[in-house]
């Protein structure tokens, strides 16, 4: 640690091991959940106001992305950086980049509230394994998923019947989904696209349509009743 004056920031290099869960995110199903090696560079003036540089060696922990069936062993060479800015109002991580030989995701700017929950995001470009190569993305208030294909097939045979997809409580506004293949657990869709609303982290508003691969359509509806209450609308031909 040094600093050149009594006016300066502080100039801090630190190393070491850190466990992320246990640290930040102790109250989320956290997707590192070992401890790990860092590197992290900062410029510090106070603890409410500041930016830091920070990379972490990952071989040694398994990652566990279960939303996209996606999972790195132990063993596998791969790395996580960011840059970490916080102020007393928000934490915001920006360049996240995750990265192994062959798989990456990144995500241009994270925001999280002063309690390290998740509030937002700008761009996450998603590239991991055969079975997950899309784009997410937030124009205004407009959520716009395109890509290639999306493995869903892990996250919907944990989650439990009927319960419905959430998002985080701060999201809202419209969605947009074009995505050329999506797995399931027991079929495929194909050329799946739909729009709809999402109010307070809950799809409020749905319209989708695709196609499984025998060529027959899939089609599911969220909309509200005449008493104002959601309903489900599913139909397969």
């Amino acid at each position: 640690i040094t600093r050149p004056s009594l006016k300066s920031f502080y100039d801090i290099k630190l190393n070491g091991e850190v466990n992320l869960k246990e640290t930040f995110f102790k109250n989320t199903d956290f997707f590192i959940k070992d401890d790990l090696d860092y590197i992290l560079e900062t410029k510090i003036q106070t603890l409410d106001n500041f930016a830091a540089d920070a990379e972490f060696k990952l071989k040694n922990t398994e990652i566990d992305l279960s939303i996209f069936n996606y999972t790195k062993n132990k063993g596998v060479d791969a790395n996580l950086k960011l840059k970490f800015l916080k102020n007393k109002d928000q934490v915001r991580l920006k360049n996240v980049r995750f990265k192994t030989l062959n798989d990456k995701l990144s995500v241009k700017n994270l925001y999280l509230d002063s309690e390290y929950n998740f509030k937002d995001f700008d761009q996450i470009d998603v590239n991991l394994g055969e079975n997950n190569k899309l784009l997410i993305k937030k124009v205004k208030k407009n959520y716009i998923i395109t890509g290639s294909n999306l493995d869903l097939r892990k996250i919907l045979s944990e989650r439990k019947r009927n319960k419905d997809v959430q998002f985080s409580k701060s999201i809202n506004g419209s969605l947009e989904v074009d995505i050329k293949k999506i797995l399931l657990p027991s079929a495929n869709l194909i050329n799946y696209k739909n729009t709809g609303k999402v109010t307070k982290g809950e799809i409020s508003e749905l319209n989708s349509f695709a196609n499984f691969e025998d060529f027959t359509t899939f089609s599911h509806e969220v909309k509200k009743n005449k008493n104002g209450n959601r309903q489900i609308v599913l139909n397969s031909e």
